[in-house]
């Protein structure tokens, strides 16, 4: 299986196309944007995970061996992917 992947920050038209609310669970960008890791699947689909500094729950890849998770609890927080049909 190939699996593409690259780290990309969702655009403005992104959240006017999915507000909040009624989307209550992706970030909101003025407050926390998305700067996260997007995944090609080969079914016409995005995976995108965000990067937190701050990740309480065990819902996450938490970050190991960066000089950030040394003094934070950084990761990729699945509990707010969001996937995406069409981002151009």
């Amino acid at each position: 299986m190939e699996i593409d992947y690259a780290v990309y920050s969702l655009s403005d038209r992104f959240y006017e196309k999915y507000p909040n609310p009624p989307y209550k669970e992706l970030l909101k960008k003025k407050e926390r944007g998305y700067a996260c890791l997007l995944i090609q699947s080969h079914y016409g689909y995005f995976i995108c995970i965000p990067y937190r500094t701050e990740i309480s729950h065990k819902y996450a890849y938490h970050f190991r061996k960066s000089s950030r998770s040394q003094e934070h609890r950084s990761g990729l927080d699945y509990t707010k992917i969001a996937i995406i049909k069409d981002i151009s």
